[in-house]
């Protein structure tokens, strides 16, 4: 079975305080909940009905056994998580001081069983064929879950969509210069970065939003996006050195296996394909067409139901200088037919204000933004359109108290966007079965720090 999402990395229980605004020693009673940044992405991404998993592992306890139940209520393919003997499951306090305050306690010693993933029992196959591989900056902190997760995304080797969330947490590292030093080693093999300005400096040593995408480009990133706080987003796609990479899912792409894409070169650039042929499909006889060359500005296109498209037309990837694009979707998230995949052009940066949200707990809307943005590179949408529903996922659970559970839904994420259109408040109580991560800023008396 391949996977629309697969998640590897950090996990655990979140024991949040049910007392807003008061210190640990003053609460009186909490709530539990599956946290763990690569799992909420997991369960986040599930939330807009995407086929995900997650590598990871557990103590072999009540609270690792409580995870597993999690997982699998929440959608998730929960059979890459494996015990490990004589290690409690980790377990995460919180304090919760509206807007912008909330003190995290980790207890992750003398490991976490999440950092015990060995190489040797990764299925490589699973990343392989993942339409989207999400790693994180924390699985590189220790052995051995440094040298799998290195062996991961040596193996992928850039097919689809992959994805380093920067999430540096200082606790972790015994400097930010050692982190600089493996972050360096997991860049050259992902095309989509995710931070902060503090976890871009950790990163590529530049704090300014520009700046830092510029260097992330430079070290092989073809979409880098930074968290800014209060001044929103900044997503920017990487406007040199061409190369191209298609990538999606298998069903969302239907085609007989065995057609491979054609790429055609009009001055200099390097284009490649990722994943399998029958990953790749189209009707067959009728695959992409990815043309170099040119000039103009750069721009994406919308879903094929936004372009009129007929059905039987696939992606064209367009360069204006030698760029990079990447390009994945669902036709039945785009509204055509399928056969008809979007338009990509090269050297676009978009910057995208916050979502207005009063704040409860921000520690889950930066894997809310993580989840959304899965979903939103898989629906080929433009990249305005993407970064405004990540930021308004990141927003509505913002809103919230828990993280995995407090994730939304599609319905309720368009409902933020028209509410924060002008166009009236819309309702966005939560579903039963909703889900979450870290702060995006998307509030109106301050920043989150995402």
């Amino acid at each position: 079975m391949s996977y629309e999402v697969l998640t590897m990395g950090r996990m655990g229980v979140d024991v949040y305080p049910l007392q807003i605004g008061r210190s640990l020693r003053e609460v009186e009673s909490f709530g539990k909940y599956l946290g763990g940044s690569p799992a909420n992405v997991a369960v986040a991404a599930a939330r807009y009905g995407r086929r995900t998993a997650l590598i990871s592992r557990t103590g072999e306890d009540p609270f690792g056994e409580f995870l597993h139940d999690a997982l699998r209520g929440f959608g998730v393919d929960d059979r890459f998580v494996t015990p490990v003997a004589g290690l409690p499951t980790p377990v995460t306090f919180c304090e919760i001081f509206p807007p912008d305050d909330f003190p995290l306690y980790f207890y992750r010693l003398p490991t976490a069983p999440d950092l015990q993933i060995y190489a040797e029992e990764l299925d490589l196959d699973a990343v392989r064929d993942a339409d989207v591989f999400w790693v994180t900056v924390t699985g590189l902190s220790q052995e051995p879950s440094r040298t799998a997760t290195l062996r991961a995304l040596r193996e992928r080797g850039r097919r689809g969509i992959t994805v380093l969330d920067l999430d540096y947490r200082p606790m972790f590292w015994s400097s930010r210069e050692e982190a600089r030093r493996w972050v360096a080693e997991a860049l050259p093999h992902v095309t989509v970065a995710v931070g902060n300005r503090d976890e871009c400096d950790t990163a590529v040593g530049e704090t300014e939003p520009h700046a830092a995408a510029r260097a992330l480009h430079a070290r092989g990133v073809e979409l880098a996006i930074v968290k800014q706080g209060p001044e929103g987003v900044l997503a920017s796609l990487a406007g040199g050195g061409g190369r191209a990479s298609i990538a999606g899912s298998a069903s969302d792409r239907g085609a007989e296996p065995g057609r491979e894409p054609t790429i055609q070169h009009g001055g200099g650039g390097r284009a490649s394909i990722a994943g399998s042929a029958s990953d790749r499909g189209a009707e067959p006889g009728r695959e992409p067409t990815i043309q170099h060359g040119g000039g103009g500005r750069a721009s994406i296109a919308g879903s094929a139901s936004d372009r009129g498209a007929e059905p039987g037309r696939e992606p064209t990837i367009q360069h204006g200088g030698g760029g990079r694009a990447s390009i994945a979707g669902s036709a039945g998230d785009r509204g055509a037919e399928p056969g008809r995949e979007p338009t990509i052009q090269h050297g676009e940066t978009v910057e995208v204000p916050p979502a207005p949200v009063e704040v409860v707990n921000g520690l889950g809307a930066g894997d809310a933004f993580g989840g959304a943005l899965c979903h939103a590179l898989l629906s080929g949408w433009d990249l305005e359109r993407s970064m405004r529903f990540c930021n308004a996922a990141g927003a509505i659970v913002a809103g919230r108290l828990a993280c995995a559970d407090a994730m939304p839904t599609a319905a309720e994420v368009e409902a933020k966007l028209q509410e924060a259109r002008g166009g009236g408040r819309a309702s966005t109580d939560r579903d039963p079965a909703g889900e979450e991560r870290g702060p995006t800023g998307s509030r109106p008396s301050g920043a989150v720090r995402a």
